[in-house]
């Protein structure tokens, strides 16, 4: 099968980039073609409508003079991508061709009675990719017909290879606890830092947390840490690469207490970099996540994440056995390979 993969633009900041592009080149048994669409990194503002007015133009004509036996839309559920990415699922369809539509987010509030008529455009695809049982029981309830389909993101092949040695942690020396994230509310970084503030005062062992990421709240997260009295707390800005390997490495333990997700893959990372994870059951990790891998919680009470924090260290193994376990989970579900052979399972089934 040729199948045509419509994705951002890979220089651009975002998961969505950042997971495609680290995929380019491991398809096995498809031939792939990737189309870009949407806002370029590279061009100025008063240009990027006249970019995505092209962008249809050109798909229309790489259908026209190209086969492909299947059309693979990257989007997520939001008012910018509800407005783009249905005409795109059109067009398709107008040239009566397979489509699959892969949600990378979910905010299905944006859906309203005005709108409406685009999601039911999205709807028209062979199949749909979606992040969590929650989100596949919703399409169930706007009568979806097509098939389907459960997935997860994976940590970027760079990422991987980075990681690829990783030490299983124990409990000695200062305890590290990781956020790695956009520094804004909805991540939960103010929770954050107050469930570490009642940790610290709580344990006898020297603990440390490490702020790693940008965003509109940074400073005001800085200000209020200094206001508080919070110590131990050290920012190193937004990481990539090789710095953001060794900041996953160091850490013991990953703290994310997002008020929603779809697939956060930052948790993922952090599986993979063999850390316990102390999150909130949001989005997909509702599927999967259990307290073999650390902790989870509904609630967003700084003192409820504070004793979950405390159960970790609570006996001097469960580290070292959430450590090595999620290693090990991680690898063999959130790589590059494994995902490539279950999408590709995907395309032959549609």
């Amino acid at each position: 099968m040729r199948i045509l993969i419509l994705v951002p633009d890979l220089s651009s900041p975002g998961g969505v980039s950042a997971f495609f592009d680290s995929l380019k080149g491991h398809f096995k048994q498809h031939e792939t073609v990737y189309f870009t669409r949407g806002s370029r990194a590279q061009v100025g503002y008063f240009w990027q409508g006249f970019i995505k007015l092209f962008d249809y133009i050109r798909f229309v004509y790489l259908l026209s003079t190209k086969s492909f036996d299947l059309i693979h839309v990257n989007t997520s559920l939001g008012t910018k991508n509800l407005l783009r990415d249905p005409w795109f699922v059109l067009i398709a369809k107008m040239f009566s061709k397979k489509v699959v539509v892969f949600f990378h987010g979910w905010k299905p509030e944006c859906v309203t009675a005005k709108n409406r008529w685009l999601l039911n455009l999205m709807l028209k695809s062979d199949g749909i990719i979606v992040l969590a049982r929650e989100f596949q029981d919703l399409l169930k309830e706007w009568n979806y017909k097509g098939s389907t389909f459960i997935e997860r993101t994976v940590v970027s092949k760079e990422l991987e290879n980075l990681l690829d040695e990783v030490d299983t942690r124990v409990l000695s020396g200062v305890l590290n606890i990781l956020f790695l994230s956009r520094i804004e509310v909805p991540k939960g970084i103010y929770e954050s830092v107050q469930a570490f503030q009642k940790f610290q005062v709580a344990t006898e062992i020297p603990v440390r947390m490490t702020i790693a990421g940008d965003g509109s709240e940074l400073e005001k997260v800085r200000e209020y840490i200094s206001r508080e009295g919070i110590q131990n707390v050290r920012f190193v800005g937004y990481v990539s690469g090789v710095d953001k390997a060794k900041e996953l490495k160091e850490a013991d333990i990953y703290l994310l207490p997002s008020y929603s997700e779809g697939m956060p893959i930052s948790v993922l990372e952090a599986m993979l970099a063999g850390m316990a994870v102390v999150t909130r059951s949001t989005g997909g990790l509702v599927d999967f996540f259990d307290e073999s891998m650390g902790r989870i919680t509904s609630s967003k009470d700084p003192e409820v994440i504070a004793n979950m924090l405390i159960s970790l260290i609570s006996n001097p193994g469960t580290l070292s056995e959430i450590s090595a376990f999620n290693r090990n989970y991680a690898k063999h579900n959130f790589t590059v390979d494994p995902f490539i052979r279950r999408l590709e399972a995907i395309y032959s089934k549609i």
